[in-house]
C-alpha cells in the first residue's frame, strides 16, 4: 500500500513539473481554434517582441505589438486603434475560415483583420522582426501562402524592414498615422508618407488632416542626403547604427531603414501625436533646450511648493509625464516646477526667466 502511495505521488509531482514546463514556454505562434485572451502574450522567438491585448485609458482594449518590457511605452503596432473593445472579455482567434479576428464575448461584435479571404490549415507567427503574419499551411505544416502581415498596415510606427511608400500595381500604400495623444491610439491628426508624383529632395510628406504640413526628403545625390532640405535630416549613416534607404522598381516605390544588431536603444521611426517625426524611444537620447523667454495665452500646472522640486526634480517631473514638452524653475530661486503638456506659443525675450523644452537626440523634425 505504501509503494502504490508513493508512486502516485511520484507520478502527480511528475505531471505538475511536466504542466509548469509546458505553462512557462513562450509560443510565438497561435493556430486555429486557439484562443489568445486578454493576458495571454505571443513572443517572438528572440523574446523582442510581444504580441497581445492592452489598455492606456480606462476600460478600452487593444490588440498590439510592443518591444518586450512596458506595453504602456513600447507600442509599435495597433491592430484596432479606431474600434476599441471595452472590457478584458476579448480574444483573437483564427476561424475555420482562415479569418484572423478580434472578439468581443462570446456573443459580440468582431474585427476581422484579412477580410474576403478564405483558407484553411492557417497559423500566425509572431517574427523577431516583429511583423505578426498569417499563413495558408501545407498538409505537411509547410507555408503554402501568406494571407496578411501586419507590417501591410503600420499605425505610427516604422520597424526596420518594413516599408513607407506605395505599390503602383496593388495600390497598396504604407503610411505612418499618428495617435490621437500619447494615450489614445485612435488615427490622430498627422499622416507621414511618401509623395507619389516626388521629386528628388521632395519625397516625403506630412499631412495634417487635409493640408500638407512639411515637405522633404533625401537631397539630389543618389541615396543619402548630407545637408537638411526643408528640415528633414537623413544623415549619412553607412557605418554606425542606421541606414537609410529609398528603394525604386517597376512596381514599388518605397523608404526604410535597418539597424546594427548591436545598438542598445530600441530602433523604431516614429511620428508623434503632435507631428514630431524621431527615430529612437523617447526615454532615449534626450536633452533639455534653454531658452528665454515667455509663454503667450497659456499657463502650465505647478506642483505643490511643499514638494520642495529642486531643477533636476522637475527635470524628472517632465519626463515622467509622456506629453510634456517643457517644464521651468516656478520661484525666483530656480526651485519649484511648472510643467507644459502641449506645444504653446513662445516668445523669446532677453533676461526673461529660462524654461527647457524637451528635445529628441534623434529627432528629424
Amino acid at each position: 500500500m505504501a509503494s502504490i502511495a508513493r508512486k502516485f505521488i511520484f507520478n502527480f509531482l511528475c505531471l505538475l513539473l511536466f504542466l509548469g514546463l509546458y505553462s512557462s514556454q513562450q509560443q510565438n505562434t497561435l493556430v486555429q481554434r486557439q484562443e489568445l485572451k486578454d493576458g495571454d502574450e505571443l513572443v517572438s522567438a528572440d523574446g523582442k517582441f510581444r504580441l497581445g491585448f492592452f489598455n492606456l485609458t480606462g476600460n478600452n482594449s487593444c490588440l498590439g505589438i510592443w518591444y518586450d518590457g512596458d506595453s504602456l511605452t513600447n507600442v509599435v503596432w495597433v491592430a484596432n486603434p479606431n474600434a476599441p473593445l471595452f472590457g478584458n472579455s476579448v480574444s483573437l482567434s483564427i476561424d475555420d475560415y482562415g479569418s484572423l479576428k478580434i472578439s468581443y464575448s462570446k456573443m459580440g461584435p468582431t474585427i476581422s483583420l484579412n477580410p474576403g479571404q478564405e483558407a484553411s490549415n492557417c497559423s500566425a507567427v509572431l517574427l523577431d522582426t516583429g511583423n505578426f503574419v498569417l499563413h495558408e499551411l501545407n498538409s505537411d505544416g509547410t507555408v503554402k501562402r501568406e494571407l496578411w502581415q501586419s507590417f501591410d498596415y503600420p499605425t505610427d510606427t516604422l520597424l526596420p524592414g518594413m516599408k513607407l511608400g506605395f505599390n503602383k500595381k496593388s495600390g497598396q500604400t504604407w503610411s505612418l498615422k499618428s495617435w490621437r495623444s500619447d494615450v489614445v491610439p485612435d488615427t490622430g491628426a498627422f499622416t507621414f508618407g511618401m509623395n507619389v508624383y516626388s521629386i528628388p529632395g521632395n519625397e516625403f510628406n506630412i499631412m495634417q488632416h487635409e493640408d500638407e504640413y512639411w515637405t522633404g526628403g533625401f537631397s539630389q545625390d543618389e541615396g543619402y542626403q548630407h545637408k537638411p532640405i526643408n528640415g528633414f535630416t537623413l544623415q549619412d549613416q553607412r557605418g554606425s547604427s542606421y541606414a537609410f534607404s529609398k528603394i525604386r522598381n517597376e512596381n514599388e516605390t518605397y523608404f526604410n531603414f535597418s539597424a546594427n544588431k548591436d545598438i542598445k536603444t530600441f530602433p523604431r521611426l516614429r511620428i508623434d501625436y503632435l507631428g514630431k517625426l524621431y527615430v529612437g524611444e523617447r526615454s532615449h537620447d534626450i536633452t533639455f533646450a534653454e531658452r528665454s523667454g515667455y509663454f503667450v495665452d497659456t499657463d502650465g500646472y505647478e506642483f505643490h511648493a511643499d514638494d520642495n522640486l529642486t531643477h533636476v526634480d522637475c527635470e524628472d517631473k517632465c519626463l515622467s509625464i509622456c506629453s510634456c514638452v517643457a517644464f521651468e524653475p516656478s520661484k525666483e530661486d530656480g526651485t519649484g516646477c511648472k510643467v507644459w503638456t502641449t506645444m504653446p506659443n513662445f516668445e523669446t525675450a532677453l533676461n526673461a526667466r529660462k524654461v527647457y523644452f524637451l528635445e529628441y537626440k534623434g529627432l528629424i523634425i
